[in-house]
């Protein structure tokens, strides 16, 4: 049965003697968390978590190491539980190295997670996987590793149309996300405060989105929005039947039968 366990240790690069500080560790362990979900994501592609961990060692023996378990979550119908783990320390272990075409099926969204473990490695705070028989260190030099690959943000003002959900009102970043029906699977949409009632009235229903649209070179569709505008399409509950519509406009021809009406605009066409 493949190893389904993840070691994490962290420690100080500084004085291996000295304490983490209690901050330091939980944003290690959330950066961890968000890209193992993230990975989630990329193999069941659906934004439902099929895997789930259980810390079945713990010790605060210098330096101080966390073991995780993974297991499925039985509602998923699927055990990824190995694939998971499996799959995030080779992502980690290409991005560091530059090797690996896998790292061009990763989505923006997913490397920005592989980031975020890198950008937290900060304070002289280090990082040490291990996975089956092999030894992961994770420097600082992970962040810039994702930086380079992703290159830098091009910038497009378009709009785009897709269904609003998972907005966040908290703070000062306020965002939502649409899904549209074409291109992108998602695009992270963060709005000014003059959009917020627009944005909570658009929950569930189709929008049009309508702002400064962020690439990265290697990917086709946005991955982002800085939104300036925001429509919201009525619901289709409200839109009137063509049994409804029929007799609307009984002057639209002029006088003239339907059959005489369209004759004489294709005439006139040609």
């Amino acid at each position: 049965m493949p190893n389904q366990t993840l070691g994490i240790q962290l420690k100080s690069t500084l004085n291996e003697e000295e304490d983490l500080l209690f901050t330091n560790f939980l944003e290690q362990l959330k950066a961890v968390q968000g890209a193992l979900t993230q990975i989630d994501n990329h193999l069941t592609k659906t934004e439902k978590v099929s895997v789930r961990y259980r810390v079945v060692d713990l010790s605060h023996a210098s330096p101080a190491t966390v073991v995780l378990q993974a297991e499925p979550i039985i509602s998923s119908g699927m055990d990824n539980s190995a694939a998971v783990i499996n799959e995030f320390c080779n992502g980690m272990k290409h991005l560091i190295t530059g090797t690996g075409a896998v790292l061009h099926n990763y989505s923006v969204i997913l490397l920005q997670a592989f980031q975020k473990i890198g950008t937290k490695l900060h304070n002289h705070t280090g990082l040490h996987l291990t996975y089956q028989n092999e030894h992961l260190e994770v420097t600082g030099k992970l962040a810039v590793a994702v930086e380079e690959f992703l290159g830098e943000d091009e910038i497009m003002e378009e709009s785009m149309t897709g269904m609003l959900e998972m907005l966040n009102l908290h703070g000062r970043c306020k965002m939502f996300r649409i899904y549209p029906m074409v291109g992108p699977t998602k695009v992270d949409c963060y709005f000014p405060h003059r959009l917020e009632e627009q944005a909570i009235m658009g929950m569930n229903r189709y929008v049009n989105v309508e702002g400064k649209f962020k690439y990265k070179h290697r990917f086709p569709y946005p991955y982002a929005v800085q939104v300036t505008g925001l429509e919201i399409y009525p619901d289709q509950e409200t839109l009137p039947s063509l049994q409804e519509l029929c007799g609307i406009a009984p002057n639209a021809t002029g006088g003239l039968s339907s059959e005489e009406f369209v004759k004489r605009i294709h005439d006139n066409d040609w």
